[in-house]
This record gives structure tokens, C-alpha cells and sequence, in this order.
């Protein structure tokens, strides 16, 4: 009985083997080249090659605006201004630099009015100079304003009073009276008014 079962595999594995041979020899035949593409040439002539054509488009264009360079609507601008005058900073610049006594005087008002003149204009002056500095806490660290509210509780910790001051500012606030309990019917609860037929 044994040598039955060996044909018997044997025919199996054969029927296999065939079937197996028959798949790879169309896979072949698929991967061949199409005798339609066999009856044209080669073009004449180097062949283009993608990514030397994008170096070389990218050579030719150059790296952009080199870093700090001014925008071209802003330099045409600035050189309109300079045209006209002078920049406004510098004419800014020129009453700073006055005492307060000259420019009470050119002004034609009082000295504390100068002061107040002046010191609005140090006021503008000043961004151009120092940036505006970010809130720190008190280690010194950056602090994000962030108020975090997680199912209408403030998770900053204002309520329990271990917040920094910077985060107490926000505090809730309800607006809804409270009923006391019998007197007030809530309009779902009451009937409807019968009608009569």
C-alpha cells in the first residue's frame, strides 16, 4: 500500500512542480521587453537625466534672498521715504535728542508737556532697539498664557491658591442664581394646559 500513496504523492508534487513552472515561465514573459517598443530607436542624442536637470535648474536659480536681506516691497519703500526726506525714526531721533527746556521752547508749551512728548517718542523709539521681553516666572523660565479648563474646572491650580500670581487671573465666575429648591418648577416638570373639547 505504501508504493500507492508514494505515486500518489508523487503524481501530486508533479502536478505541482508543472503548475509552478507554467506561472514562472509567464511571469517571464511578461517581464520581456514588447516587440512594440523593439520597432522604434533609441533617440538620438544624451539621454536627460531628471535629477542633473534639477541641479542644474536649481544652480541656475540660485539659493533665494540670501538670509537678511530686505524684501523688495520694503526696500522700494524705504528708498520712496528717503526721496521725500528723511526716515521717520531719524526725525524721531532728532526731537529726542533735544532738552526738554529747547523743545519747551520750540514747542511752545510747558516743560512737562516736552517731557511727555519725549518720552512717548523714546516710547516708539525703543522697539527698534530691544525686543519686547516674554513673561518668565520667577526661576526665570518662559511662561506660556495658557489657561487649560478641563471639564470647567481651571487645572492651573488658581483654586487652591498654589498658583503663581500670573496664572490667577483667571477665575470663574457663574452667572446662574440658584433656586432653592421647591420654589422654583422647572418648565419640563409642569403639565401641559388641557384643553377642552
Amino acid at each position: 500500500m505504501s508504493g500507492a500513496a508514494d505515486d500518489g504523492a508523487r503524481g501530486e508534487r508533479g502536478v505541482i512542480a508543472a503548475a509552478v513552472s507554467e506561472a514562472a515561465g509567464a511571469v517571464a514573459a511578461d517581464r520581456a521587453p514588447d516587440e512594440q517598443l523593439g520597432l522604434f530607436e533609441a533617440p538620438a542624442g544624451r539621454r536627460m537625466d531628471v535629477e542633473q536637470a534639477a541641479e542644474d535648474h536649481a544652480a541656475r536659480r540660485g539659493r533665494g534672498r540670501p538670509p537678511g536681506a530686505a524684501n523688495r516691497s520694503t526696500r522700494e519703500l524705504r528708498e520712496w521715504l528717503m526721496r521725500g526726506g528723511v526716515l521717520p525714526q531719524r526725525w524721531m531721533m532728532d526731537w529726542l535728542l533735544l532738552s526738554v527746556e529747547e523743545l519747551a521752547a520750540r514747542l511752545q508749551c510747558s516743560r512737562l508737556e516736552a517731557f511727555d512728548r519725549q518720552a512717548s517718542l523714546a516710547d516708539r523709539l525703543g522697539r527698534y532697539f530691544m525686543p519686547h521681553l516674554a513673561p518668565t516666572d520667577a526661576q526665570g523660565a518662559a511662561v506660556p498664557m495658557v489657561a487649560l479648563m478641563v471639564g470647567g474646572q481651571a487645572v492651573n491650580g488658581a483654586a487652591t491658591g498654589s498658583a503663581p500670581p500670573w496664572a490667577r487671573a483667571f477665575e470663574d465666575v457663574e452667572y446662574q442664581e440658584l433656586s432653592d429648591g421647591d420654589a422654583a418648577q422647572s418648565p419640563l416638570d409642569q403639565s401641559p394646559p388641557e384643553e377642552n373639547p
